[in-house]
């Protein structure tokens, strides 16, 4: 049985793009790389994974979306984001220091 594994991350403003990309992984553990990102909208990859469902047959799919899902922000860090950080931070899941 294989197992689809999609990783999307959307824009956070309308004017721009996403990008997706996806591996099949068998049993196994053997990968199956389905390309290079490509540049998608949301209705663009709910396409995308259907089609790479649709030719792989996988037994599961897991969509791994990076997307403000919670609350709205498109000027920047989302309020969530003020509440986490600092704990984010200090176990180094930052980028940079900067961020801290």
């Amino acid at each position: 049985m294989n197992t689809l594994l999609v990783g999307c991350d959307s824009a956070w403003t309308p004017t721009n793009s996403g990008a997706i990309a996806g591996v099949v992984v068998s049993d196994d553990g053997a990968r199956q790389d389905l390309g290079s990102p490509t540049t998608v909208d949301f209705h663009d990859a709910a396409h995308v994974i259907l089609g790479w469902q649709a030719e792989h047959c996988p037994a599961s799919t897991i969509v791994l979306l990076d997307q403000p899902t919670i609350v709205m922000n498109a000027t920047g860090q989302r309020p969530v984001e003020h509440i986490v950080s600092s704990v984010v931070c200090r176990r180094y899941g930052a980028t940079t220091r900067e961020h801290c």
